[in-house]
């Protein structure tokens, strides 16, 4: 649901708790994990299991703590970081206190691509949410991977392109519909992306906080109280502390 808009894209290591150097093809297990993330991951797909480990061992994994700014507005940043465990943030640079939250990367997304492009940096944030693991394909590596790899090379330029369009998407949300209408719409994504069929609607087990959910609908963490609020008593909604179901719409067949 991991994005002006350009920087959903760049690491700028700051507070790094530790380096995991056995990931370094120190331990079977630990080498296998690393495989299985570059070999999952969409800029990677098309390079077989040779390049692949030239690639593992080129890389890195680190971790980070809650709030860590792993990408900063402005910057190209050391390469492409792909989630192994935890959660980040993709948003703008806070305006009055309130920031936009465009994407949130779980396991297996990933961020960074646009550092391999030729194209300026861009004026969003990359963000940990709690401890985090991240592995890194440092930005000389991607570099040389694009120049040699066409499949690379369109690759990141396809992830590039979806996520200006879902950048651009947000952004017009946020400029023509209602606060009613955005946190419904944040709701119902989590739910299609996130939730689980129940009869009567789409249970979303463990909802993100209202601050989150703010961030992802572009309001306040008060107005998202008050609109879960009056969603609940709609009847759009049933709360059951962060367990939300999701009513089914009229003509909704899930």
């Amino acid at each position: 649901m991991t994005g002006a808009l350009h920087a959903q894209v760049a690491a700028v290591t700051l507070p790094v708790l530790s380096r995991t150097n056995g990931e370094r093809h120190d331990g079977f297990l630990r080498k296998s994990g690393t495989l299985r993330l570059l070999r999952e991951c969409p800029v990677f797909q098309g390079l077989d299991d040779s390049r692949l480990e030239d690639l593992a061992a080129r890389s890195h994994v680190q971790q980070v703590g809650r709030r860590v700014t792993l990408s900063d507005a402005g910057t190209k940043g050391p390469g492409l970081g792909i989630v192994r465990s935890g959660a980040l943030k993709v948003c703008s640079q806070p305006r009055d206190s309130r920031e936009l939250i465009l994407a949130l990367l779980e396991p297996g997304e990933f961020f960074g691509e646009f550092s391999a492009l030729p194209i300026p940096p861009g004026g969003v944030r990359v963000v940990s949410l709690r401890l985090s693991e991240i592995l890194m394909v440092p930005a000389d590596v991607l570099h040389e991977l694009v120049l040699q790899d066409a499949g690379v090379r369109l690759a990141c330029l396809r992830s590039a392109a979806q996520r200006l369009r879902q950048a651009q998407d947000a952004l017009q949300r946020l400029a023509h519909e209602n606060v009613h209408g955005r946190i419904e719409a944040t709701l119902r994504q989590l739910a299609d992306e996130y939730g689980e069929p129940r009869e009567g609607g789409v249970l979303i087990r463990r909802r993100p906080s209202q601050q989150l959910l703010a961030g992802l609908s572009g309001t306040t963490r008060e107005t998202v109280s008050r609109v879960l609020r009056d969603l609940e008593s709609q009847g759009t909604i049933r709360c059951d502390g962060r367990k939300v179901l999701l009513c089914a719409e009229s003509g909704d067949v899930r």
